[in-house]
Formats: structure tokens, C-alpha cells, sequence
């Protein structure tokens, strides 16, 4: 049985972490993703304290476990902030205590302040139009990304790969991972559905 690979796509909100671990998803073969949100959604009532944090990095080590577990599954791709080096530690040291070999491979995608604040526009845009409120979070835009720029020290200090995507296309960048951790793309195909 082949060695799994575990990619880890770390980096500051609207950075691209989600979108890039898509794409990658979909340019390899047996692969799956997690993105940390999805074990951290809240409401309005936002809940941001050590006891959600807790119960949110343990949700991650059961669905990141249960993958590895499948033996369906060669890469397993996981995307969120992911800017604490305790946080990083706690997932694969929970990982290995349950007996799991895997290549590990921990990428952060930076990008320039600019970016960071176009991108965070027009998605707070995209969401206010979705719930058809004019008012959703525009208020909140400079919050978030004095949050986001705030984070930007503790990447650059994580002994991770580190890509700058500011200037560069989705293609490029899943392409760059792809050689970084020596991952094979799939060939494509015409149809969705598989034999």
C-alpha cells in the first residue's frame, strides 16, 4: 500500500486556500479535502473563545483520522488558517498517536496586503448579494482585514513552503504544489462519472 500524503494549505483569510485546495482536488486522483471552516461555521452569535477552538481542532483530528483511515484515499488535502505552530503540532501528533505513516507536506500561500483587501471586497460583495442584503458585513471589511494582515508575521515565522500567490494564477500555483510534494495529476476525462 502506497505512503499517503498529507498536504496541509495554510494562510491568512483571502489568501486562496480554499480555492487552490479545490483545484487540487480536482487535478488528483484519489483525493480528498477537508477545509477547517466546515468543522467551525457559526452564526451571527459568533463564538470565538479556547473551548471552541478546542472542540474545533478535535473535530479536525476525527475527519482528518477517518480520511487517512480510507484506504480509498492517497492524498488527503486539508485547508484553513492554520497559523499557530501548536495547532499545526496538536493535528499531526493526534495523527501519528493513532498510528498513521504519511508524508507530510506544510504549504502557506502568501499574499500582498492588496490582494488580500480586493479579494476580501468583492467576497463580502458576492456574499451581501447572495442574502440580498446591502448591509451584510461592510461594515466588518476593515475588521476582517486588520485581522488578516495582523496574522501575516506569524506565517512568515512557521518553518513551512511558502508560495507568494499575488501575482500568480490558480494553475500556477496547484501546479507548484503538485511539485512540491511530488503528486501526480490525473488524466483528464470527458465525463464526470467514473467506471
Amino acid at each position: 500500500m502506497k505512503t499517503k500524503k498529507l498536504i496541509f494549505i495554510g494562510g491568512t483569510t483571502c489568501s486562496g486556500k480554499t480555492t487552490t485546495a479545490r483545484k487540487l482536488l480536482n487535478e488528483l486522483n484519489s483525493s480528498v479535502m477537508l477545509d477547517g471552516d466546515w468543522c467551525f461555521e457559526q452564526g451571527s452569535d459568533w463564538h470565538f473563545d479556547d473551548e471552541t477552538m478546542e472542540r474545533t481542532v478535535d473535530n479536525i483530528c476525527y475527519v482528518l483520522n477517518n480520511h487517512l483511515h480510507n484506504e480509498n484515499f492517497e492524498n488527503i488535502i486539508f485547508s484553513w488558517i492554520l497559523h499557530q505552530k501548536s495547532v499545526i503540532d496538536k493535528i499531526i501528533d493526534y495523527l501519528k498517536e493513532q498510528g498513521h505513516q504519511f508524508e507530510f507536506y506544510n504549504i502557506t500561500l502568501m499574499c500582498d496586503t492588496d490582494v488580500i483587501y480586493s479579494r476580501l471586497v468583492e467576497r463580502i460583495e458576492k456574499v451581501s448579494k447572495e442574502l440580498s442584503d446591502d448591509e451584510y458585513c461592510k461594515g466588518c471589511i476593515k475588521e476582517i482585514f486588520n485581522g488578516a494582515v495582523k496574522k501575516i508575521p506569524d506565517f512568515s515565522d512557521l518553518d513551512t513552503k511558502k508560495i507568494d500567490v499575488s501575482n500568480m494564477t490558480l494553475e500556477e500555483v496547484t501546479n507548484q504544489i503538485i511539485e512540491i510534494a511530488g503528486l501526480n495529476k490525473r488524466e483528464k476525462c470527458n465525463s464526470i462519472y467514473r467506471k
